[in-house]
């Protein structure tokens, strides 16, 4: 199996985003740190929630305990203006390395230190199961760390994951303060037939608004220690009693708060276990998200609101996390059986490389599944938002991933061109506005916009390459007489003078 390139701490622009088809994204950074959580239905390159990360407490019998946040150096420039809030933990101490490898849908992270007893190594990813859009389409991450004792002692571990609950938060003031915003944020512990965790919600917010939602993290581990929600103070105050508490016997201590907070909350799940010297022992978090609205057009500003394809299957967090679990062996198997079949093959590895990161759309922002089955894209994402809307068809007419993974996806997208966006005359709108109730025009101007001959013409051709892929004559006879029709305009308007070739 070839190799492909790897990133240490210094790549700070390299990022594995995880998630699902149309599920939006959580990224893993190069140093380890889970970054970009783009989970709410839009783009959000740059958001980093405060007090989320993962932490490795060690004891050697009779030794002093070592506690560090399991992630790489922090990098330079350390430019701003008012230094680092201590919500994002920059001051607590690290591995020395970390070494980035990824092959959708497939990252691994390995965190090294010569003055460390172990060595880690995180694998992380999202079920992706080819032919299967609804199990490719889970909104969460699966974390599997793997700690090493590189010792000649047993040591004693706990390994701890922090999760903040901002649901329903306004934006980050220019301190770095989360500003009060709708109803209150409430974290409940739950163990429920051997799965157990933290699932963070909110109340006092209609379950039918944009913001409203949940996250999951939870595991299956035997032993485990939880503080549901961290000290309820200013500053660093927090994070000091976080790791204070962790680093003393590596047990969390519930501070017997109620769950509900007006501000927000953080709170930790731990794993324990002792690891014999020289033996690995596995540490497995799943996290999952749930929040099913979004806006029902291209405009993020239009008061229509619709849910998304995995509200149809899930009613929280809880039931994604319950469901993974319940399907883990099946879901792990062919998301690895897939990732060895694509990069054992003998195709130079850029080339592979290539093919795997291309996957990475579909199951981005750039793409959203509506719960009455629905399948758009952008063109692509600026930071915070779609860039270029109507799943453009002079653009995906160039798209494969859908196509050949999930192919369910790919007709309905011609559903949508031939039944709804296609005239009686055979005029395609090259993007689908039809669908929404709404009217593309262009920003510069009023005027209709023209048929997009390369769109148009490649649609015909992804209908016919779909029904081959299929053979669903009743998916071919609903799309027929639209295909007709476009080819009819397409003679009428680009085959002036009729010798069957384009002008």
């Amino acid at each position: 199996m070839q190799k492909i390139r790897t990133y240490d701490a210094t790549a700070t622009a390299a990022a594995f985003p995880l998630g699902g088809i149309g599920t939006g994204n959580v990224s893993l950074g190069a140093r380890g740190e889970l970054r970009d959580w783009e989970i709410m239905n839009r783009p959000n390159k740059g958001n980093i929630l405060p007090n989320t990360f993962f932490a490795l407490r060690m004891q050697a019998e009779g030794g002093e305990p070592i506690t560090r946040v399991l992630e790489g150096p922090v990098q330079p420039p350390h430019i701003r203006s008012h230094g680092y809030h201590p919500s994002t933990g920059i001051g607590l101490p690290r591995f020395a390395n970390s070494t980035l490898r990824g092959e959708y849908p497939l990252a691994w992270l390995d965190l090294e230190d010569a003055d460390l007893p172990v060595r880690v190594q995180l694998e992380a990813y999202t079920p992706l199961v080819p032919l299967n859009a609804e199990d490719s389409g889970i909104p969460c991450a699966i974390l599997t760390y793997r700690v090493t004792n590189v010792s000649e002692k047993p040591l004693a571990v706990t390994l701890v994951g922090s999760l903040a609950n901002t649901i329903g938060l306004n934006q980050p003031d220019a301190f770095g303060n989360l500003t009060n915003g709708e109803g209150m944020r409430v974290n409940h512990y739950r163990d429920e037939n051997g799965l157990r965790g933290l699932m963070l919600g909110i109340e006092g917010m209609d379950a039918g608004d944009l913001k409203y939602g949940n996250l999951s993290l939870v595991t299956t581990h035997e032993r485990t220690t939880v503080k549901p929600a961290w000290l309820r103070a200013g500053w660093w105050d927090y994070v000091r009693e976080f790791w204070d508490d962790l680093h003393a016997d590596g047990l969390l201590n519930d501070l017997g708060y109620e769950p509900a907070n007006k501000n927000w909350d953080s709170g930790s799940l731990g794993l324990l276990d002792t690891i014999p010297a020289g033996e690995t022992r596995t540490f497995r978090f799943i996290l999952t998200w749930y929040f099913p609205n979004r806006v029902n057009s291209w405009d993020a500003k239009a008061d229509k609101t619709v849910r998304n394809h995995y509200a149809t299957q899930f009613a929280d967090s809880w039931e994604i996390a319950r469901y993974t679990i319940e399907e883990f062996e099946r879901l792990d198997k062919v998301t690895h059986d897939f990732h060895d079949a694509l990069f054992s093959m003998t195709l130079p590895p850029a080339i592979i490389d290539a093919v795997a990161s291309n996957i990475v759309p579909v199951r981005s922002n750039t793409c959203f599944w509506l719960e009455d089955g629905r399948f758009f894209g952008w063109e692509g994402c600026f930071d915070d938002m779609g860039c270029c809307a109507g799943s453009c068809t002079h653009v995906w007419s160039y798209a494969y991933t859908a196509a050949y993974l999930f192919p369910a996806l790919e007709r309905e997208m011609r559903r949508i061109e031939f039944t709804v966006e296609t005239e009686p005359d055979g005029y395609m709108y090259f993007r689908t506005f039809q669908t929404f109730g709404e009217d593309f025009k262009w920003t510069f101007g009023d005027q209709k916009a023209e048929a997009a001959v390369d769109g148009q013409m490649g649609s015909i051709l992804r209908a016919y390459r779909e029904y081959q892929l299929s053979g669903d004559k009743t998916w071919l006879a609903q799309m027929w007489p639209g295909i007709k029709r476009a080819i009819d305009y397409a003679s009428v308007q680009w085959d002036r003078d009729h010798d069957h070739v384009l002008d």
